[in-house]
């Protein structure tokens, strides 16, 4: 899908448009290319000279951000969080006056962007040219993550009040699993980010030179929702920890209850195996009244032993 924004300079204002025009040095263009087809790749390899497999393999969840100069534009790929994926990769391409966008799955900060652009609003993208499309994008992908972590960190306070009363499920424990993957995997990504900002804030690569202290404010966000993550990490840790304490707990009362069981179970066991030998005498054998008398003991000494593991709690 492939959605068009040109900013006009003598106009002040924003407008969707249905083509690039790359030769109009007044304006600005944002092209957003979200699942790009193969005639929208083509379009792509058209104005940078990069080829559709390239964009396909640089996509890859596996490929790590980075800046990467080439002849006709520069490209900065970056990690942002997604709905259907934990993290997708999202490559920022400047050429001349323009700024493609192209990602895959949808997420949620760049559809955002688009509705912003929508409204004839977001002329702040366009105030220091591709510097400032960049820094716009990663602010509000870094908005996104400290979203994202907030809402985990909201979740692991419900689970952390549920556990202290006792009332953790099979489903809460999934839920705490799951976050503890989202949020490592966010910490990874807004690591790898990070070191996209620090060679950014070098000021060396165009077309970002001689403004890159723009680039300090985005550096610090990126730094103060790690910090973020890394709080709501240590608290998932306690929680883990203190949920395997609970879950060995309950595994232990049941071996207890189960040895109990045993326990019990061997009086009789033992008795009704004596009497199952091939002896010419057994003690009550030939009494009438045998089968009464030691089941009548088997009761008493079961009896006995069923309220000794009562009184130390075993049952």
């Amino acid at each position: 899908m492939l959605k068009i924004y040109e900013f006009r300079k003598n106009r002040n204002d924003i407008k969707e448009r249905k083509r690039l025009e790359v030769i109009k040095p007044n304006n600005y263009f944002i092209a957003f290319f979200q699942d790009p087809t193969d005639a929208e790749l083509e379009l792509v390899f058209k104005l940078t000279g990069l080829e559709p497999e390239y964009i396909k393999e640089a996509l890859e969840p596996e490929e790590l951000p980075t800046i990467i100069q080439k002849r006709y534009c520069t490209i900065v790929k970056y990690l942002a969080p997604s709905k259907h994926e934990i993290v997708s990769p999202v490559l920022f391409v400047f050429i001349k006056n323009v700024l493609l966008v192209i990602y895959r799955p949808e997420i949620a900060c760049i559809t955002g962007i688009k509705n912003m652009l929508d409204r004839r609003k977001g002329k702040f993208l366009f105030k220091k040219g591709h510097t400032s499309m960049l820094t716009g994008m990663a602010d509000k992908i870094n908005d996104e993550y400290l979203n994202e972590i907030n809402l985990i960190g909201k979740r692991v306070d419900a689970i952390e009040e549920s556990l202290s009363y006792g009332n953790v499920n099979d489903k809460d424990i999934f839920n705490v699993y799951a976050m503890q993957l989202s949020l490592m995997q966010y910490r990874r990504a807004l690591s790898y980010n990070l070191d996209v900002i620090r060679k950014l804030r070098k000021g060396y690569i165009k077309p970002f030179k001689d403004i890159d202290m723009l680039f300090d404010p985005i550096y610090n966000d990126v730094m103060e929702v790690l910090s973020m993550s890394k709080l709501h990490k240590e608290v998932i840790d306690t929680l883990l920890a203190a949920q395997n304490m609970l879950v060995s707990k309950r595994l232990n009362e049941i071996m207890k209850k189960i040895a109990s069981i045993g326990v019990l179970l061997m009086v009789a066991t033992v008795i009704t195996g004596a009497y199952g030998m091939n002896l010419a005498y057994l003690p009550f054998a030939s009494d009438k009244c045998s089968f009464f008398i030691i089941f009548a003991f088997i009761s008493v000494i079961s009896l006995i032993g069923y309220a000794f593991l009562k009184k130390i709690k075993w049952l």
